[in-house]
């Protein structure tokens, strides 16, 4: 199923629909428009309602110059007759400054990599974007800052500023959102997207989709999953201390690298089965970087209650085996928190999720010496065997079937 956090925004935009609709509205008649439009915010940007009449727009300043640019309009277009041209003008809010640096952004769909969304720059030479750029959803605030940085001015030349930097990113990761949780959107295109005051303003827009494709389970048209928002919660524990638990995300690199630098020798070795002093940037981006997809990595944290920084106290993950129905679990505690049921509640939101994922087996490898670990994992139900490739080892297993 789709995430709490996609279909509570499709629920919104159907709520706000209406109140959408008043920025983008056509009508064939100047009265009728000039009626309907009272109330809204001007400028107002008026075009044809046609295909590829870009260019055959008026900004509309103050309300007694809609009739100039709509006669304008009209009648440029029954000079020069359009195919296709409805006879209407639509009428859309518009920014305040009507030279505003345009661009392209839409969405193309791979047979390989599903939808990827892109931007280029737009007709107008004063476009912000220098090159074209290409990003796999789903796109958070850090990964659309990261592209945009990337597309804009090089070198010495003028860097945008923070609200058309802000207003972008809003627009790409709403974009993001919406290919997530439509897979029947296969080609999107906004033609012209204008910068002004903070927000972005579409001048035009062409949707492809596909309407026999279903909703499925997961995200299978995707390339990369979304960030599984539904496995967030806070767990209390015995002593009344409540936990948050979520799954990782990219940018816990420094929680992660803190909570691994602070356990124990002993804890450290038991964990990854060598003397280690500290994780080493690739094994920080293996573990804070996950396909939700193949792998899940659930992460407990204590909450600050002054305002400092937050700790992680305990790490479950599992890993897709090859076969692509077991999968290798692990999990680790901070040694003052050992004892105190954080691995128990990590592990059993381990097991539902990797049930939900459709595994059929669950196993990991335990030193023989972790007689601990061992006593915990047969606790949840598994089976310890021995490893026939290493004397050192066990196996502990649990068919979720």
């Amino acid at each position: 199923m789709y995430s709490k956090e996609n279909l509570t925004k499709i629920k919104k935009m159907n709520e706000l629909a209406p109140e959408a609709m008043k920025a983008f509205w056509a009508f064939d008649k100047l009265a009728v428009a000039a009626e309907r439009t009272r109330g809204w915010r001007y400028p107002l940007l008026a075009e044809l309602d046609a295909p590829d009449t870009l260019g055959a727009r008026r900004v509309v300043r103050i309300r007694r110059s809609l009739a100039k640019a709509w006669t304008e309009l009209v009648h440029g277009a029954k000079r020069r007759p359009l195919a296709q041209w409805t006879g209407k003008v639509v009428l859309r809010e518009g920014p305040r400054d009507a030279n505003s640096p345009g661009l392209f952004v839409g969405v193309s769909t791979d047979r390989r990599f599903g939808p990827v969304i892109w931007m280029q720059r737009g007709s107008e030479s004063r476009s912000l974007v220098r090159r074209r750029v290409l990003m796999l959803p789903p796109l958070n605030a850090r990964l659309a800052a990261d592209a945009i940085a990337t597309a804009v001015s090089d070198g010495d030349a003028d860097q945008p500023d923070a609200a058309i930097v802000a207003a972008l990113v809003d627009l790409l990761t709403r974009l993001s959102a919406l290919v997530c949780a439509l897979p029947w959107v296969t080609n999107l295109h906004l033609d012209s997207v204008l910068i002004d005051a903070g927000r972005a303003f579409v001048v035009g827009a062409r949707v492809d989709v596909v309407p026999g494709r279903k909703l499925l389970r997961g995200y299978p048209h995707m390339a990369i999953h979304p960030y599984p928002v539904e496995l967030i919660g806070d767990v209390a524990m015995r002593d009344g201390t409540v936990l948050h638990v979520r799954p990782i995300r990219p940018e816990d690199a420094d929680l992660e690298r803190a909570f691994v630098n602070g356990l124990s020798e002993q804890t450290r070795y038991y964990r990854f089965f060598y003397r280690m002093a500290e994780l080493t940037p690739a094994m920080l981006a293996r573990f804070t970087q996950v396909d939700y997809d193949r792998e899940l990595a659930l992460v407990a944290i204590v909450p600050s209650d002054d305002g400092g920084p937050q700790a992680f106290v305990g790490v479950a993950r599992y890993v897709a085996n090859p076969d692509r129905i077991s999968a290798e679990f692990a999990v680790v505690v901070a040694d003052a928190w050992q004892r105190h049921g954080v691995a128990r509640v990590l592990m059993r939101g381990l097991i539902v999720c990797a049930k939900r994922r459709g595994f059929e087996l669950l196993e990991g490898t335990v030193l023989r010496a972790n007689e601990p670990m061992q006593a915990f994992v047969r606790s949840l139900g598994f089976s310890i065997v021995d490893d026939p490739g290493d004397a050192t080892q066990v196996i502990a297993r649990l068919p979720l079937g």
